[in-house]
């Protein structure tokens, strides 16, 4: 079969079609036109507007944190509990470190969940006499036993169990500052007992009980079960609420023998303390051994400085970010000083000595 294909029909009918194709590319043009002139627009008005504000109105930066002057001394920390307590400590002629040596063991206590002994610490301090800033790292580190591997095929046991415990740093670390930088005025056991007696009973807070709704879909799991035995109230069956007194009888114990030692370090890295959490890695599968325990070091450096207009500042090197962190004020035009923020303790003494110490455990 021959089919015949009318060629002048189809002629006619390309040219209508080319008619609407270019009316419609017109308007997309037209369109496109429009679409520029108004971003152009929107730009201009923004750099102007920009301007004025940059250069005709005062910008106000609202701290998210209060800010207050004293005339001797300042102390600040997570809980008022701490805070009074390092307070007290300066009353008493202690002087910054040991203030904060105080503020850091009630920390642990309530703060469980982010801080304790078990856990390791930045500790920067500032010296007013020598003009100068030392940082002691206490963090925890990596057992000997550890292998770059071992979360590969179980990344939970990266962060629960025993697996995922480091070897603590912080009894060590608070220690090497209150024996090298310590007032010596204030006894080892007036630092540790109040946090002590704080462990009796204190009303459980928000965040507290924020973190413990968080962990509670986690059931079955031994180290969120002994959690929930030390603060879960008897009469409800549930984590403690708000304002509820919770107590930590055992940590009490442990930080009164810790207080009442000529040698704290001594104790918990290869007296009675190291072989009890030796006792506990080997019946739970941990791998921290008695010789990561007995090798254990505060690494004491000087700190890392920078220049902000008239401001000095200084941090701790790596592996903490302040590197990064001491170069966000740079980028701003007009750096805000006076927007206060805190470390988890600052303290600040009446020589003009200072001390800025962040403590964690890694789970929170």
């Amino acid at each position: 079969m021959v089919v015949v294909i009318d060629s002048r029909a189809d002629m006619g009918q390309e040219r209508i079609l080319m008619k609407k194709l270019k009316k419609y590319h017109i308007g997309i043009l037209v369109l496109s036109v429009l679409g520029v002139i108004l971003l152009l627009w929107a730009i201009i008005a923004t750099v102007y507007n920009f301007t004025e504000n940059r250069y005709t109105e005062h910008v106000v930066l609202e701290p998210k944190s209060k800010s207050a002057k004293y005339k001797n001394a300042a102390a600040v920390a997570d809980s008022r509990f701490c805070a009074e307590i390092a307070r007290n400590v300066i009353i008493q002629g202690g002087n910054a470190v040991d203030a904060a040596i105080a503020a850091t063991f009630c920390n642990g206590v309530v703060l469980p969940y982010a801080t304790g002994i078990g856990g390791g610490d930045f500790i920067v301090i500032y010296l007013k006499e020598e003009k100068k800033c030392d940082f002691l790292n206490s963090r925890e580190t990596a057992p000997s036993l550890a292998t770059e591997s071992m979360y590969t095929h179980d990344k939970e046991s990266a962060q629960f169990g025993y697996q995922s415990i480091g070897i603590p740093g912080e009894l060590h670390g608070l220690w090497t500052a209150y024996k090298k930088y310590g007032s010596k005025v204030i006894p080892w056991s007036d630092l540790v007992m109040p946090a002590a007696q704080l462990a009796k009973g204190f009303p459980m807070h928000k965040a507290m009980v924020n973190y413990f709704d968080r962990i509670s879909k986690y059931k079955g799991r031994p180290e969120i079960e002994a959690l929930r035995s030390l603060y879960t109230s008897k009469f409800t069956g549930e984590f403690y609420k708000v304002g509820e007194i919770v107590s930590n009888y055992p940590l009490a114990k442990l930080l009164r023998v810790i207080a009442n030692s000529q040698d704290p370090v001594q104790l918990f890295y290869n007296g009675s303390i190291a072989e009890g959490i030796i006792k506990e890695m080997i019946a739970n599968g941990g791998i921290i051994t008695i010789d990561d325990l007995r090798n254990y070091e505060t690494h004491v450096t000087e700190t890392l400085y920078a220049d902000l207009g008239k401001y000095r500042m200084c941090g701790p090197p790596p592996p903490s970010s302040w590197t990064i962190t001491q170069a966000i004020p740079r980028i701003v035009e007009t750096p805000a000083v006076l927007d206060s923020g805190t470390s988890q303790i600052s303290v600040v003494d009446d020589d003009g000595n200072a001390v800025s110490l962040t403590s964690s455990i890694n789970t929170a």
